[in-house]
């Protein structure tokens, strides 16, 4: 058998695991929220034609949740399958053994996709009851489960990828999410960009890799070809499949030909970290928070090669636009829209990074054999959580200066002002601080690191804009819709870009308010789960509690004294 005796451990394993059948009950009340949502807004249809647009509008929002959850699942399922086995110290074990190369990648690739595959299951027999109603094609079905299918295969690949380099399984995971909402975002950020400014010829002779990014787009294909056109044609299926092949391919062949070797020569090879330490300009002292210390300095840095990738989407058509505007063929209002946009996305990609390192931050340690160590030291609750929210923070410091310096740019060039990236920069410190607490509150409480930062990324997604889902049908325009915007965080982000306007964010009018109540909340939220975190550090974990002796602690008692007994 090509997959092996892996394949049917994975299975029978993960059979086991209660999680999965949360995921799936989580994902129907999904799906019945979305039908409730699209019922509520077409109101009850009284005509076939009507009839007919509410099964056109409940396909497109199932379609937006399906792909959806591939993005948003795959990573956190699949990037921990060979890092995971690394930190348990068991890949050593497989690879001793009989089993050959593609038998443990594949068979646990497999078995991954399985369990994604009957998750998003659920969805069909209720897409395919939408034709019953009219207006949904056989076609259009058949389209969306084959772009979902290959979206997911080249998700799983990418992820599977990353997990035979990293180390942790939180390091492939942020990896996975730096590298795949770069690739799906920034190409058509900028595409939208040029096409409000008028440049669509520029698009069409000098950005073929662009071109071919947004093919291999899933949510390009549904705003195209479910939400622009009649009917999707099988040719922008095909053309989707082909760019997403040219990714999962090789990503899966060199995770095959290479999990072998990878795993030798960072278990016995040379030793890196005392060659970076020595080239290190930057010499921290160990001082008085040793954990500060172990999680800035000792613990390595995820994701370089997708913060490369992220720093060349961002930075370089930042640079290509300020060229242009200082020729004189593109107006300053293009680079305010890029730096609003671009800005905004990079921003939540920092925030996500920050939730789901601090959501593996603890049962990393669990998993590797050390946290029992750490809690047998006098460290406080107080000292260890700083130091895990200090390695959360520090983990997306490359997002920062990408940020830093398009802010900067963006300030140079006057496409924004000073003062608003002073008030980005204050509510980006407030967001992710709370992000890494939310992912270390999820990491004391959980033992899995799987499961942690499922759960730390489902918070965080339905807090910071997830709940609009939920809460269309009862706004009514007007003051609704600014304060059930308050949480949302792309809202925070972008507002402080939109300053000049005065009348439009003078103090006084409502958007002004929900954006002082939306920073409050996630204020209050921030100290809020850090008192939390460090009162129940002790409950959570099971450390015993260290208390004085009643002997000495009473009134007038002197120091305890043993007796000895002379021999």
């Amino acid at each position: 058998m090509m997959l092996g005796p892996v394949f049917a451990v994975e299975l029978l394993t993960s059979a086991r695991r209660g999680r999965y059948v949360l995921l799936r009950v989580l994902y129907a009340a999904t799906l019945l929220v979305t039908l409730w949502i699209t019922w509520d807004s077409f109101g009850a249809p009284n005509s076939p034609q009507q009839m007919a647009e509410l099964a056109t509008g409940f396909f497109h929002n199932v379609a937006l949740v399906q792909l959806v959850a591939v993005v948003a699942l795959t990573p956190v399922l699949v990037a921990g399958t060979i890092a995971e086995e690394k930190d348990r110290r068991t890949l050593e074990y497989l690879l001793v053994s009989d089993l050959r190369n593609h038998e443990i990648v594949l068979g646990k690739l497999a078995a991954r996709l399985l369990l994604l595959v009957l998750l998003l299951a659920v969805a069909i027999p209720v897409v395919a009851l939408t034709m019953l109603l009219g207006g949904v094609s056989l076609q259009a079905v058949l389209a969306l489960e084959a772009v979902t299918a290959m979206s997911l295969l080249s998700a799983a690949c990418l992820s599977v990828l990353v997990s035979v380099y990293a180390r942790r399984v939180r390091d492939a995971v942020i990896t996975v999410f730096l590298l795949g909402l770069a690739l799906l975002l920034v190409p058509w950020l900028i595409s939208i960009i040029l096409a409000a400014a008028g440049w669509s010829v520029v698009v069409t002779r000098a950005d073929r890799v662009f071109d071919a990014l947004r093919a291999a787009n899933p949510f390009a294909w549904y705003a195209a070809e479910l939400i622009g056109a009649r009917s999707p044609s099988w040719w922008g299926v095909a053309e989707l499949a082909r760019n997403q092949a040219v990714v999962a391919l090789p990503c899966v062949l060199v995770a095959v030909l290479r999990v072998r070797a990878v795993y030798v020569r960072q278990t016995y090879g040379k030793g890196r970290p005392p060659r970076r330490a020595a080239r290190r300009w930057w010499h921290p002292r160990l001082g008085d928070s040793p954990m500060i210390w172990k999680e800035v300095v000792v613990e390595r840095a995820a994701g370089r090669v997708a913060m490369l990738v992220l720093m060349l989407m961002v930075l370089g058509p930042a640079l290509w636009f300020a060229r242009e505007m200082g020729r004189g063929r593109m107006s300053r209002d293009a680079l305010t829209q890029y730096v609003l946009l671009v800005g905004t996305g990079t921003a939540c990609l920092g925030l996500l990074g920050s939730v789901l390192r601090g959501a593996a931050s603890v049962t990393g340690e669990r998993e590797r054999g050390t946290w029992d160590l750490l809690l047998s030291t006098p460290l406080e609750p107080l000292e260890v959580i700083l130091g895990k929210l200090a390695g959360a923070l520090y983990a997306v410091r490359g997002v920062g200066l990408i940020l830093v310096v398009l802010w900067l740019g963006g300030v140079a060039t006057r496409a924004v002002s000073v003062v608003s990236v002073f008030i980005a920069c204050v509510q980006l410190a407030v967001l992710s601080v709370f992000s890494g607490l939310l992912g270390i509150t999820f990491s004391l409480t959980l033992r899995s690191s799987a499961w942690a930062m499922a759960a730390a990324l489902g918070t965080s997604l339905f807090l910071g804009g997830g709940y609009l889902f939920c809460c269309v049908p009862f706004l009514r325009g007007g003051a609704d819709v600014q304060i059930a915007l308050a949480p949302c965080v792309p809202f925070l982000l972008s507002i402080p870009f939109l300053w000049a306007d005065r009348s439009f964010l003078g103090p006084g009018s409502e958007l002004f308010t929900a954006v002082l109540a939306g920073m409050a909340f996630y204020f209050v939220g921030a100290l809020a789960l850090f008192a939390i975190a460090v009162a129940s550090f002790d409950d959570w974990t099971g450390r015993v509690q260290r208390r004085p002796d009643r002997a000495s602690a009473r009134p007038g008692a002197g120091p305890r004294v043993e007796s000895r007994s002379s021999p």
